[in-house]
């Protein structure tokens, strides 16, 4: 759980354990408590975004409003005070399921942190768009096709580069409908791969520490993406090494092109282990 959410998350259980075995609770009291939620809630939609798993913990805000709101209802004078002895029992019962699931739904399914990488260099990255027009494309019917690949490319950064934080996953949106029919998962599973960011700088300078660096090939494996190993990619050019990461269209997980083309995990029917050696 990230540090505001969990802020977020501690300050509405407290609240929502006054609201139950407080006695006396001033209308100002309540009016502050969803005020410090409230600003607590937008800091957290600010700074990190929002994500579904939340979503019962932000109905926490407005409990205070509700028991507010319910003092204006008239009662019925038929409703006897003791008519129902185990109430506040029952009400806490409940109250502990809901915060269990408002606790439980995001730390299950975080929004997971990049380790900050241990070398001396700061990480660039840039992606590029390459095709080989001397080489066939053979997953495709159309004769004229060439094998057309995304490349991102990490390396160790000037100590004074600045800009924004690349993103995990550039397109989030397409991402996760690539995983959802390459794994046969709910799409909603990988929502939150949008709040993900990484260590390295968008088309930050190369290092003039060095006049030359070692190069790596990242290949990842079938149904993978480039960027799957982000986490040892970071560590390795962090230390000087210029990383090559290689989106095998129709074999990756998701192509996304830059004219808006998208190739998801689809290889040729009679790729058995003669076609793949």
């Amino acid at each position: 759980m990230r540090t505001l959410e969990m802020w977020f998350v501690i300050f509405n259980l407290f609240m929502l354990g006054w609201l139950i075995f407080a006695r006396n609770k001033p209308q100002r009291h309540l009016i502050f408590g969803f005020g410090i939620s409230a600003v607590l809630l937008l800091a957290h939609i600010l700074v990190e975004g929002m994500r579904w798993q939340m979503i019962p913990a932000y109905a926490m805000t407005f409990i205070p409003i509700m028991v507010l709101a319910l003092r204006y209802i008239p009662k019925s004078k038929k409703v006897k005070k003791k008519a129902f002895p185990f109430k506040t029992t029952l009400i806490a019962a409940l109250a502990v399921l809901y915060s269990t699931i408002a606790v439980t739904l995001p730390l299950l399914l975080p929004v997971f942190k990049f380790e900050k990488p241990t070398g001396p260099y700061k990480i660039g990255t840039v992606t590029y768009d390459w095709k080989d027009e001397l080489r066939e494309e053979a997953n495709t019917p159309t004769p004229d096709d060439k094998r057309e690949l995304m490349v991102q490319i990490w390396y160790p950064a000037n100590p004074s580069a600045k800009g924004k934080q690349a993103p995990y996953v550039a397109h989030p949106d397409i991402f996760e409908d690539g995983y959802s029919q390459a794994l046969h998962m709910p799409k909603q599973l990988f929502k939150s791969l949008e709040l993900i960011k990484t260590h390295a700088i968008k088309g930050a300078e190369l290092s003039n520490k060095e006049t030359t660096y070692p190069v790596l090939l990242f290949s990842h494996g079938f149904n993978g993406v480039k960027n799957q190993n982000t986490f040892q990619i970071e560590e390795l050019a962090s230390h000087g090494y210029i990383v090559i990461g290689i989106d095998h269209t129709y074999y990756s997980t998701t192509s996304v092109f830059p004219d808006g083309r998208v190739v998801n995990f689809s290889p040729l029917e009679d790729s058995g282990y003669e076609y793949l050696d």
